[in-house]
């Protein structure tokens, strides 16, 4: 049977050209062009939609890095140098914003991990990495200079925004909803149909060189004779043969 996992490399990619196919269109169908020229026009597309939809499902695996956030919000920083002269008052905030996080990261990324870090250090690098790995996440980050270029570009109750913020609306709901997993989920089902499930006949107890296991067989499985599949904690397989078996007093070889 298949399991909940995590959504594969190739779903997400499937997933990330969907939605850049539905951002070109979107972008055409608005603006006239996949690729405007216009900087507050190329801050909605390649800016944020762009950037969100390439940062939550290609570039940050399962979590959001030092490395990350730094580039999440140097792309933020950049994108705002062409809107200085004509930009509204308020971008400011968001070059602030962008900015904290920017330095936050490079911070974390000086001072190395927490965990091999002590005292002050270590304080200092536990609590700005909870704030990168959330506001410096690229659905975030990206999300607010997106609704900021679109709200300052366009009146809240016109057809051009309400299509923007349900498209954007879509492309960010997806992981808290969960819906690659779903999607994960399915497509492992179906890939599965008539496949011979493993047995599992016991656990690996102890690993010693050369290649030698110390496995607890389930003595209902009758495996003393017969040739297995070991699989180890860093993922290896490896086919193995009992040498040697005896029982305990629970039972068990």
């Amino acid at each position: 049977m298949a399991k909940f996992e995590y959504p594969s490399i190739k779903l997400r990619f499937s997933i990330f050209v969907f939605l850049l196919l539905g951002i070109l269109i979107l972008s055409f169908i608005l603006f006239g062009t996949i690729f405007p020229s216009d900087s507050k026009q190329a801050l909605i597309v390649q800016g944020g939609l762009l950037l969100i939809v390439l940062g939550s499902l290609i570039l940050e695996d399962k979590f959001t890095k030092p490395a990350d956030a730094v580039v999440n919000a140097l792309a933020v920083i950049i994108s705002l140098v062409p809107l200085y002269s004509t930009a509204p008052y308020y971008w400011g905030s968001l070059l602030i914003y962008s900015s904290f996080i920017f330095l936050s990261g490079m911070i974390c990324i000086f001072l190395g991990f927490p965990h091999e870090l002590k005292g002050a250090k270590k304080f200092l690098s536990l609590n700005l990495s909870k704030i990168f790995t959330v506001l410096g996440a690229a659905r975030v980050i990206f999300s607010i200079t997106f609704l900021m270029a679109v709200f300052s570009q366009y009146n809240y109750k016109s057809y051009q925004t309400i299509i923007l913020i349900c498209f954007w609306a879509i492309s960010v709901v997806i992981w808290p909803l969960k819906i690659p997993n779903v999607l994960q989920f399915i497509l492992a089902s179906l890939l599965d149909k008539g496949k011979i499930e493993p047995t599992v006949c016991g656990k690996i107890l102890r690993s010693d060189n050369p290649d030698i296991l110390k496995i607890e067989l389930d003595i209902e499985k009758n495996v003393q004779n017969e040739y297995i599949v070991a699989c180890q904690g860093d993922n290896t397989h490896s086919i193995v043969k009992p040498l040697l078996s005896r029982f305990w007093t629970n039972g068990s070889f």
